[in-house]
């Protein structure tokens, strides 16, 4: 397991009371609880409009977890029954749920941050992205925790490095011994993704290339629309594209057909 990994892993323990005789009050704590009486209709309504009351304005204060509880009382004293509040309730319940998710997230990888702990930073900031969207701040701190990781890591440099220099193979190599000491963590499983996609790509380029020396446009104009797929439209792949487009046109003139 990488120091990282280890990071935030939460250790749960497990407390087991002594053998011997339960005392008499012990006797009765594993009797079933007898079930609440159900609300009446008047009460229930009084019950959802109360908590219904305190939530939103819970909500509208941002005091998200006090908003929760509150709303999720009240939907449940209202049970199935309808109230003309009944779905804002229900909307402020989500929202209130995914604002303290986020701030739990946020929190977290701040916290997480200011101990140094790159990866799983990056992570909780994309839960919070999940939540909210990407913003340039959160793309900001995901850039610096990446930053930092690779100023620890000689080997994840030396990778990124040989990716930069499109040496493929030879990153593909170096991220997978950064790997061995840092495990897989999300750049390294993206670095040896985007490789291994370029040594595709580069070869069905050529195939593209020989399509067009060929003058076979179908296989050409169809070879480099995977390309771009996979990496996207760069100029030679327009170009390509082009050639064979133009070539399809020239070779069937009059015929309003493209490839």
């Amino acid at each position: 397991m990488s120091r990282y990994s280890a990071a935030i892993m939460v250790a749960s323990l497990m407390f087991v009371g002594g053998a011997g005789f339960a005392a008499e009050g012990d006797k009765d704590k594993d009797k079933p609880k007898p079930a609440e009486a159900p609300l009446d209709d008047a009460a229930a309504k009084k019950a959802f409009e109360e908590d219904y009351e305190a939530g939103s304005s819970a909500a509208a204060d941002k005091k998200w977890d006090v908003a929760v509880k509150k709303l999720t009382d009240a939907l449940k004293a209202l049970g199935e029954r309808a109230h003309v509040n009944k779905s804002t309730a229900t909307v402020l319940l989500s929202k209130a749920q995914k604002a303290l998710y986020k701030d739990d997230a946020m929190n977290t990888a701040n916290e997480l941050k200011r101990l140094k702990q790159w990866a799983e930073a990056e992570e909780a900031y994309r839960l919070v992205i999940n939540v909210t969207g990407e913003t340039e701040s959160l793309k900001k701190s995901i850039a610096d925790c990446r930053v930092a990781l690779e100023l620890e890591s000689p080997e994840l440099k030396k990778a990124n490095e040989l990716y930069k220099a499109k040496k493929w193979q030879e990153s593909i190599d170096a991220y997978n011994t950064a790997a061995e000491k840092l495990g897989t963590l999300r750049p390294i499983r993206e670095g040896l993704n985007d490789a291994k996609v370029n040594i595709e790509a580069e070869g069905l380029m050529k195939k593209a290339t020989d399509a067009l020396m060929k003058k076979d446009w179908e296989a050409a104009f169809d070879t480099y629309q995977k390309v771009a797929k996979m990496i996207g439209e760069n100029d030679e792949v327009k170009k390509g594209i082009a050639a064979a487009q133009a070539g399809y046109a020239e070779e069937h003139k009059g015929e309003k057909k493209q490839p």
